[in-house]
This record gives structure tokens, C-alpha cells and sequence, in this order.
């Protein structure tokens, strides 16, 4: 067995994660790249700072424009999904089709049903659902809608 100094340790621990050097990010493939490289990143809207996704990709980026992650999730072509997995995250596509169990069990109202008040959202939801195309949560007119990241499972409340 090979003994490895402190010092070699944190290197390779470095390295590992991306984070011993900074190359900037000029385009969405730089960004999606990355997120490839890291297998996930967790999508959380806490923003003291900026939003806390952002911040993984600077730490190995430096200063970028943080578009390019949101792009590369929302513009075609789609370099990145937003797939419910640990939480709600960024993954590659690789990664998406390895998720996918995590999105049938959320889609199946595993922890919506133990909520109170779910039925009404549900009923809603699932009208909404069969009388429009496919929409992403904000197309919903005069609304906000958020997640609560305090709860075990996040639930989305429309406001």
C-alpha cells in the first residue's frame, strides 16, 4: 500500500473536485462541462451572497456570467436538466437518465399527499395540466411560485 503525505492528500482532494485551477467560462458547453464533471449540482434559491448554485461554478470558473448556467439548462439545445433527485438539481443528460426513478416516485405524489391543503394544489395542478400544452411553473399569470426548502420534501406553494 502507497502512504500518501498530508500535502498529497489534499492535492489529489483538490483536484478532485475541479478546484485546482480556474479557467473562465466563455460559452453554455463550458458551463454544462462542468456540471458534467461534477455529476450534479443543487439548484437552491437562497441568495445572502447570490443564489447558491452559482457559487460551486465560480469557485472553479472565477467571475462568469452566471446566464450561461441558466441558459444551458433553458435554451435549446438543452445542455443540462433540472431533474429532482437529492433535491432539485442540475444534471447532465447521462445523469437525468439515471434519475429518472427519483422523478416518477415525486410525480406519483409520494410526500404531496401527507401535506394539508394538498388536495385543492393538486386538483389544480392536474386541471391545469390536462387543459394546457406543457408550462413551466412561472407561465402561471399573477402568480409567484417558490419552494420551501424547509420542508423534508419540498413542496410547491403558489401564491
Amino acid at each position: 500500500m502507497r502512504k500518501l503525505s498530508i500535502a498529497q492528500a489534499r492535492r489529489i482532494a483538490i483536484r478532485a473536485q475541479h478546484l485546482d485551477r480556474t479557467k473562465p467560462a466563455k460559452a453554455r458547453a463550458d458551463v454544462a462541462n462542468m456540471v458534467d464533471r461534477m455529476g450534479v449540482l443543487q439548484i437552491d434559491t437562497v441568495n445572502i451572497l447570490t443564489r447558491a448554485h452559482y457559487l460551486p461554478l465560480y469557485s472553479r470558473f472565477g467571475p462568469y456570467d452566471t446566464s450561461l448556467l441558466d441558459e444551458a439548462g433553458t435554451k435549446p439545445p438543452r445542455l443540462i436538466h433540472e431533474q429532482w433527485g437529492h433535491e432539485a438539481s442540475f444534471v447532465p443528460p447521462r445523469t437525468h437518465r439515471l434519475l429518472a426513478g427519483f422523478g416518477r416516485r415525486w410525480g406519483s405524489g409520494y410526500a404531496l399527499d401527507e401535506h394539508p391543503g394538498a388536495a385543492p394544489l393538486k386538483e389544480r395542478v392536474v386541471e391545469r395540466i390536462a387543459k394546457s400544452p406543457p408550462l413551466p411553473s412561472r407561465s402561471r399569470p399573477g402568480s409567484k411560485v417558490r419552494c420551501s426548502h424547509r420542508l423534508k420534501r419540498s413542496l410547491l406553494r403558489a401564491e
